[in-house]
């Protein structure tokens, strides 16, 4: 799959997360800043019963390799398209290891001289509503 047709998958799909859309303005010290909203990834160990993405679902699934966000987000960023990154995922093997992902992602984007705004949005399994 290419890297245009996994980022139209799971950006779209991050629609089906209860809180907003892809590419949204969101509220930050008195402004609005525009943010890139993606998945890291699609693949899930849960099976959530209100979840598009839970693990009997049979479905697509995709996942960004953290320096491949990196750079897609950074690519977008330097263009001036957004402000920040959103960033959220589905259980893929464990929670530790799916929010690894996620600051491995953030990591490569801060060495890339990204100074915009991030945020990771974690699981907690003390929430899980399987």
């Amino acid at each position: 799959m290419s890297k245009a047709d996994r980022l139209r998958f799971l950006t779209a799909k991050v629609g089906h997360d209860r809180y907003t859309v892809p590419i949204y303005e969101a509220a930050a010290g008195n402004r609005c800043v525009t943010l890139f909203r993606t998945l890291m990834s699609s693949f899930c160990e849960n099976n959530c019963r209100f979840c598009s993405f839970r693990r009997d679902r049979g479905q697509r699934r995709e996942r960004w390799e953290p320096h491949e966000l990196a750079r897609v987000a950074m690519q977008v960023w330097r263009e001036g398209q957004i402000s920040g990154l959103f960033l959220s995922s589905c259980v893929e093997r464990d929670p530790d290891t799916t929010v690894g992902r996620e600051i491995e992602a953030v990591d490569a984007l801060r060495g890339m001289g990204f100074t915009g705004y991030d945020f990771l949005k974690a699981y907690n399994p003390l929430t899980d509503a399987t």
